[in-house]
């Protein structure tokens, strides 16, 4: 019906508006020349790529801009969207349609996140719902929503409302676009936003306020991606993704260091964001890159370089010059004619007197007064400021430091080489011995490896029969495959929080989460020490209910003397290169229930039966497969399980023992009965120290450490997701608050002794900033 129509319409235009054409046609013959068309390659229904026919209005001059290559004869052509009647013959040719979005240029393809090419799925049109609500007034993001607006709505009586709309604005041109007559912006340059932490959330706001048309957040940690528009990228905080040439973009990214790194990218545009709210005198100068957040003031004069961050209500004045990369944080002053080295954060609330100058790479304490030139990098605190020491172990930087390390010996190389010499790389003998080893360690009837630990958690909750409409209580405190496999097989996370010493998720919050919908109970053995498993099972036999135990982070840890993967219907462990023992990827359900274990092997295997044929199929399966190379590496791994246990044993004793009696450190506390499997060691920072900027300040030492673990349930995929959140005060609290620190069997008493030392010199002397770094 609609080509019929689009037919019919484009042949009656053609009629009544053939003198017009054949007028104009002479018209522009006499007052421009030729060519009388202007005739250009668009993007039409599923991509293709025709033709597009317009009077031309534009000066063949390229080198003029755009307001010089427009004439009057050209505005006015415009103007009345004369220039668009040659278009009919492109809906009679079948390339338009009379109403659908606006027609593209092909170079936009590539920039269109999978929502926008939406537009495409139906033929463009000589006009639109966009063009009608806006038109070149519209931003991107607007235009692209009405044109995805049409085509939910769209039917025969909607496209006529469309039409008279058109004719209407044809006939009185009120509120076409902002200037009746210029062209829409170019889309080839999509604004980029890179820095998925709380200060970019301050940019975001800025950006957006400032009238740019954010297209892409990209996160700087790989594990926790942040994006508009479902754009499902990332970002390494030592590189830029691949494929953002040409675009615009802003670091929001609080690291001086990280910051300078990035903008070496040059193939992106980098913009100056300004807040609307911030005042700027008109004789200061602001660089590439530099953002200017609310409420901040920049005085007659002064120079701010570039990718510089002028925080929220702080105020440089008259005459002061702020060097590349460098950071004022919220509420600073810098009085007349300071001068602010490359690469320094000056601390939020801080004073700098006049004509003071800072060199580069020097950071100011919070709440801190300058009074004195500063010649020499650190870092200085106090009122007014002094220099802390600095630790001559640091400069000597002759200790070097990994977060995790495996143990890989002569017999786990030979076991890999002798499994690639036999040929049998998969479906083979070393998967069985390795299942067979791992029952008889843990003491199960049961095990079955799988690719990763998470396979082993997911196919555990589809062995079960977890689905939609199940809800699976699990802890938020913990590593984020705990929860995804529960969404991914259709079911409700419900999330108990957890005690406040172990860290393990609590019983008792469990049992009042429980309800008529929950099915399994999902405990985590985290850092390698049970959840108290006795309670949890008690618990799930009085409600009826099946136990997952997540003992991916504890193989070899016993209650009472009884190894964890023996207390839960199903337990799972994987075996990353950080684990206990390895496999380079690699996971192993464990269980005593011989029927679950047969669906599991189903399910990992395409879902082939053990009785069905290669091409037989009774479940819908995955391939979940542990390899052989994996599992060689397995068997030869688990004979030396007591060594390595031992090994980490000793190195966190080593930690305890360095550490222990620190008013700003809480140590790992072990439930009594429990033997803990020492995954990772991890402290617990003291209330008002800034886990991230201990972390920066350890980095700068060339000490790793990470944060572990943040809340799952305010990861950002999650607000796709509707869950209840209330009373987890012991996860929010604890979340923010807990560091892993380098952490594997082979460190020395040296190692251990030279990160802690420095990590109670970094909460102790720089503790004043840390709140706000």
């Amino acid at each position: 019906m609609k080509r019929a129509f689009d037919i019919a319409f484009s042949i009656f235009a053609i009629a009544i508006t053939s003198p017009i054409l054949v007028l104009v046609s002479f018209l522009s013959l006499l007052i421009q020349g030729r060519p009388i068309f202007f005739i250009q390659e668009r993007v039409g229904y599923k991509n293709k790529i025709f033709k597009m026919i317009k009077f031309r209005t534009m000066s063949l001059d390229t080198s003029l801009d755009e307001s010089q290559r427009i004439g009057f004869y050209g505005k006015m052509l415009r103007k009345f969207s004369i220039d668009e009647l040659p278009e009919f013959f492109n809906i009679l040719f079948g390339d338009l349609s009379v109403v659908g979005p606006r027609p593209l240029l092909k170079e936009y393809i590539p920039f269109y996140t999978k929502e926008q090419a939406r537009r495409h799925d139906v033929k463009p049109g000589l006009t639109g719902l966009a063009q009608v609500s806006g038109r070149n007034s519209l931003s991107w993001n607007e235009k692209f929503k009405f044109d995805i607006s049409y085509i939910e709505e769209q039917s025969f009586f909607f496209d006529i409302k469309i039409i008279l709309m058109t004719i209407k604005q044809m006939i009185k041109p009120v509120g076409i676009n902002s200037s009746k007559t210029k062209s829409m912006e170019r889309f080839d340059h999509p604004f980029y936003l890179f820095g998925g932490g709380g200060h970019s959330l301050s940019v975001q706001f800025a950006a957006e306020e400032s009238g740019q048309d954010i297209y892409a957040i990209y996160d700087k940690n790989l594990d926790n991606i942040q994006a508009l528009h479902s754009y499902k990228e990332a970002i390494l905080t030592d590189s830029l993704p691949v494929n953002i040439t040409g675009v615009r973009g802003v670091l929001a990214i609080g690291s001086n260091s990280i910051r300078k790194k990035l903008s070496q990218d040059l193939s992106v545009k980098w913009e100056t964001i300004i807040h609307p709210s911030a005042t700027i005198h008109e004789s200061a100068v602001i660089g590439h890159g530099t953002v200017v957040l609310s409420g901040a003031y920049i005085g007659p004069n002064a120079v701010v370089g570039n990718h510089v961050i002028i925080n929220t209500g702080s105020i440089v004045e008259h005459d002061c010059v702020v060097e590349d990369f460098s950071h004022i944080c919220p509420n600073t002053t810098l009085c007349g004619g300071v001068h602010i080295g490359e690469l320094t954060m000056v601390g939020a609330g801080s004073v700098v007197k006049p004509l003071v100058k800072i060199c580069s790479e020097v950071v100011i304490g919070l709440n801190s007064s300058v009074i004195k030139n500063i010649d020499k990098p650190g870092t200085y605190i106090g009122q007014p400021v002094r220099r802390l020491p600095v630790n001559k172990e640091v400069e000597k930087a002759d200790i070097r430091l990994s977060m995790a390390k495996p143990v890989i010996e002569k017999d786990d190389i030979d076991g890999v080489v002798s499994v690639l010499e036999s040929g049998i790389l998969s479906l083979g003998p070393k998967v069985e011995e390795f299942e067979k080893n791992i029952q008889d360690y843990i003491g199960v009837k049961e095990a079955v490896a799988v690719s990763s630990g998470t396979s082993a958690l997911y196919l555990a909750l589809l062995a079960l029969g977890v689905g939609e409409g199940d809800e699976v209580i699990v802890p938020s405190y913990t590593f984020v495959s705990s929860v995804s496999v529960i969404l991914h097989a259709g079911a409700t996370p419900v999330f108990a929080d957890i005690e406040d010493v172990t860290h393990c998720v609590c019983p008792r919050d469990i049992e009042a989460k429980i309800t008529d919908k929950t099915k399994v109970i999902l405990g985590v053995d985290i850092f390698g020490h049970p959840a108290n498993w006795k309670e949890i099972c008690k618990i799930a036999k009085k409600h009826n209910l099946k136990t997952i135990d997540d003992s991916c982070e504890a193989l070899g840890a016993k209650i009472d003397g009884k190894m964890v993967g023996t207390f839960a219907d199903v337990s799972t462990f994987a075996f990353y290169p950080n684990k206990q023992i390895t496999t380079g990827e690699g996971g192993i359900l464990v269980t005593d229930d011989e029927e679950v274990a047969m669906h599991v092997r189903a399910l990992r295997n395409q879902g082939r039966s053990s009785m069905g044929g290669w091409l037989k199929h009774d479940f819908l399966g995955f391939n979940c497969r542990m390899s052989e190379l994996s599992a060689s590496l397995g068997v030869t791994q688990l004979n030396k399980i007591d060594k390595i246990l031992d090994d980490r044993e000793r190195v966190a004793h080593m930690y305890n023992d360095a550490l222990k009696g620190h008013e700003n450190l809480t140590l790992q506390v072990i439930d009594e009965g429990v033997t803990m499997s020492w995954f990772v060691y991890v402290v617990k920072l003291g209330r008002g120290i800034s886990r991230d900027a201990v972390i920066e300040e350890l980095g700068k030492r060339e000490i790793p450490a990470r944060a572990y673990f943040d809340a799952i349930h305010e990861q950002p995929f999650m607000k796709n997701f509707k869950v209840d959140t209330s009373g987890l005060e012991n996860t929010i609290d604890i979340s923010t608050r807990t560091l892993a620190l380098p952490f594997h069997g082979m460190m020395t008493k040296e190692e251990v002794d030279f990160v802690s030392k420095n990590l109670i010199e970094v909460i102790d002397l720089l503790k004043p900033q840390l709140a706000v770094a």
